[in-house]
């Protein structure tokens, strides 16, 4: 039985098998609308080919919340991919330099990260989504919430938690005030074998303003069959901003499961920082 784990270790590489899907799936991933983030996922691009209705998706597919349209092969994404959305399937990816993302799951046999996957600030904009941060009576405005709880100064209001910490698919959400931080999207990924070696993220934005608060970091779930690499996962909420009390945002919710030992991927789900007394985001939650 696979085991989520906060420290994960080498493993060796699994095996490759594939399996038939219908192509009529939806291809949707939870969660709602985003008035920035790039909404529900939608299935991949491409159709499902003259193979009587069904396309050959890796073994991994499986674990994903939605089904790909198609195998898109071996592809590597880099800084001139654009920003990416939707519901995926590769051979194998490759990703080197930095490649945004909103809400965005991709299963494949093998995915290499050598760059940064990065879906920062895509989620739910300022003043949105279900923690969204609260603006005060007086003076002040609140961080976002999601895994934790954004900061509330002078009780604003917003900024509460939500979600599924065992299975994180939710984006986080936007601070309060004007200027406030978007919250971090999401990303799903399942795969034979993960090389993480940099940096997978999807932190709350910076509040920029009189008064505005970060957004809460968002989602980031992996199930592996094996891990290889020491790199990095954050879902921090963004720091809250202003000359009046402005709270930081929540951080957002991390799950790695793996069916093989132990590899060195860190993870960070700290809340943002306060301005002017705002309250410092509550932690987020990732999986041990």
């Amino acid at each position: 039985m696979k085991s989520a784990v906060l420290l994960l270790a080498l493993g060796a590489v699994g095996c490759n098998d594939v399996f038939a899907l219908s192509s009529s799936g939806d291809g949707s991933m939870g969660g709602g609308d985003m008035t920035s983030g790039g909404g529900d996922l939608a299935g991949g691009g491409g159709s499902g080919g003259g193979d009587g209705g069904t396309v050959s998706l890796p073994a991994s597919c499986s674990r994903l919340s939605c089904t790909p349209a198609t195998n898109e092969g071996d592809v590597g994404l880099d800084d001139t991919s654009g920003v990416l959305s939707g519901c995926h399937a590769y051979r194998n990816l490759t990703i080197s330099e930095t490649v945004h993302v909103t809400q965005f799951a991709a299963c494949a046999e093998s995915i290499m990260i050598g760059g940064t996957l990065d879906a920062n600030g895509g989620g739910f904009a300022a003043n949105m989504g279900t923690g969204a941060g609260g603006i005060c009576p007086v003076q002040g405005t609140a961080g976002g919430g999601h895994g934790g709880a954004g900061g509330d100064p002078s009780s604003c209001g917003g900024g509460t938690t939500y979600g599924d910490s065992m299975h994180p698919r939710e984006a986080g959400s936007g601070g309060g005030g004007t200027g406030a931080g978007s919250g971090g999207g999401v990303i799903e990924l399942a795969a034979t074998t993960l090389n993480l070696l940099s940096l997978i993220r999807a932190s709350g934005g910076d509040g920029s303003g009189v008064s505005a608060g970060g957004g809460a970091g968002g989602s980031v779930l992996i199930d592996i069959d094996q891990g290889i690499g020491a790199g990095r996962i954050e879902a921090i909420g963004g720091n809250g901003v202003g000359v009046t009390p402005a709270g930081g945002g929540g951080g957002g919710r991390v799950a790695v499961y793996t069916s093989g030992a132990p590899v060195g991927f860190s993870i960070v789900v700290d809340g943002g920082k306060n301005s002017s007394g705002g309250g410092t985001g509550g932690a987020g939650t990732s999986m041990k």
